[in-house]
């Protein structure tokens, strides 16, 4: 025997035709799940490529920032190795040249020199009044006079030198 509805459709027919439409809605609604799962997927994808480029750009600024510090110290330090050597030449010239005026207490010339100083400075001296000559304790002398004083002692004579020549040592490292 075989059931019927009340309308006389066989339940068969009627159970075939429910399983029919569940599977259709369940097909639907599994389609649009995996249309959407997909669409989900394919936006994760894209954030995930977004954020690895936002890295990769940072990376690569940050290398560039960073190799530009760097050169920035390279150069600083390079700058600095420069002035030392410079203020070294500087300096050896300065020893050299005290040495050299040291030598000149000895030096057959130096009363000459004493006597051209002594003339220099008696000259510019002159006008202001009386000019006294006291000899200097590293070589060479002092002029006084009540309100003025010239300094020339060898190291103050060497330190003019030097400061005339401050230009053309300067010119070498040009």
């Amino acid at each position: 025997m075989t059931l019927q509805t009340a309308d006389g459709k066989p339940l068969e027919t009627l159970q075939a035709a429910a399983l029919h439409e569940a599977r259709e809605r369940a097909e639907a609604i599994l389609g649009a799940a995996r249309g959407r799962a997909d669409r989900i997927l394919a936006d994760a994808r894209l954030e995930a490529d977004a954020v690895r480029e936002r890295i990769r750009d940072g990376a690569e600024q940050r290398a560039q920032a960073d190799e530009r510090r760097r050169v920035s110290e390279a150069q600083a330090q390079a700058h600095a190795r420069v002035l030392a050597a410079q203020r070294s030449v500087l300096m050896s010239a300065t020893a050299a040249a005290r040495r050299a005026a040291g030598e000149l207490v000895g030096d057959p010339r130096y009363d000459a020199l004493l006597t051209r100083l002594a003339r220099d400075a008696t000259q510019r001296l002159a006008a202001h009044g009386s000019v006294q000559l006291v000899a200097a304790p590293q070589g060479g002398l002092i002029a006084l006079t009540q309100s003025r004083r010239l300094d020339y002692s060898l190291d103050a004579c060497v330190e003019r030198c030097l400061e005339t020549m401050t230009s053309e040592l300067e010119a070498l490292w040009r």
